[in-house]
């Protein structure tokens, strides 16, 4: 029997107006009290019950998604062909987004207990919502992420890092900077082994790894207006195009060209990167191909769901441009 609201809030010693608020993600909540209110459920079992007002989804042909609350254009571009390619597939599309953890565990109770016909999911899952997602049965695929158990969509960031600075090191750069990202990242594992390839030792001084927020041109401006005249460095791999257009900018300032002074390359292939001044070398990724692929994937779970798991792994392809 699924435990109600009330064994919930007798559980955790505190109000059922309480626990309401933690499984609507409201903010007038302490993220202490949030969290144990939510483990709570997950070790209970319990899931949100949202009656009559969600029955046309339960009975309708939607897939939901799951995603990470991003306004960069990146994320607008990837939802855009997810949206597509579930209607091409004769679906509806329902998404639901998140700030932090704590409210995508809630929007995915909520999500799970309407029985939409598949799932797309951007983010990986803990055991207890793995358990959550199992008992349900609503099947579903990752995008862009991994989950145990689940179907999953990938995309290749270490070949495509290895490719960016392979390149910039063939035109004759020997101190490349690594512009948000570690060297156990993904992008960091692919520019260490074309820098050791290479025959070079790895300069720790040119990796930047300092956390991103929301606004990334304002990141890769600031970082290397930072760096400039300390850090001595001919070439710049960012970890997106939004940074590298930033590092750009703090670049032409300071009254280096690019990429005469220094080569920039970029990630992702936003619509921007063909009109930048320069226009900006990058790596693309294959975002319509991507979201084929996960509908494809949900699509053939719906079809077996005892089919054998699948992890498809995509390809970046390097995009040269003027500014490498």
């Amino acid at each position: 029997m699924n435990p109600s609201v009330i064994d919930i809030a007798r559980h955790c010693k505190v109000s059922p107006s309480t626990v309401c608020r933690a499984l609507n993600a409201r903010r007038d909540i302490n993220a202490a009290t949030r969290q144990r209110i939510l483990t709570a459920c997950d070790k209970l079992g319990y899931v949100k019950d949202t009656g009559a007002s969600n029955l046309r989804l339960r009975c309708s042909q939607v897939i939901a998604c799951l995603m990470p609350d991003q306004t960069n254009e990146l994320f607008i571009e990837k939802l855009y062909f997810i949206k597509q390619a579930v209607l091409t597939a004769g679906y509806h599309w329902r998404l639901y987004s998140f700030q932090d953890q704590a409210e995508a565990t809630v929007l995915l109770r909520e999500i799970l207990s309407a029985r939409p016909r598949g799932l797309i999911l951007g983010l990986s899952l803990d055991r207890g919502l793995r358990n959550l997602l199992r008992g349900t049965r609503v099947p579903a695929v990752c995008y862009d992420c991994r989950t145990p158990g689940v179907d999953a969509v990938t995309l290749d960031r270490q070949q495509g890092a290895y490719e960016a600075a392979r390149h910039m090191l063939s035109k004759g750069r020997r101190r490349i900077l690594l512009l948000g990202s570690a060297p156990d990242s993904d992008r960091g594992r692919g520019y260490v082994k074309a820098i050791t390839e290479a025959g070079l030792s790895v300069n720790h001084g040119l990796v930047v790894a300092t956390p991103f927020g929301k606004n990334l041109f304002e990141y890769g401006y600031t970082l290397v207006k930072a760096l400039l005249g300390g850090t001595a460095f001919d070439g710049i791999l960012a970890v997106n195009d939004a940074c590298a257009i930033g590092a750009i900018r703090a670049l032409k300032e300071a009254g280096r060209q690019v990429p005469r002074h220094v080569s920039v390359i970029g990630f992702d292939n936003i619509m921007v990167t063909p009109f930048t001044t320069p226009a900006l070398t990058t790596i693309s990724q294959p975002k319509e191909e991507m979201a084929a692929r996960c509908v494809e994937l949900l699509l053939r779970r719906l079809a077996d769901p005892n089919a054998a798991r699948r992890n498809v792994r995509l390809k970046t392809a390097l995009c040269v441009r003027e500014s490498a």
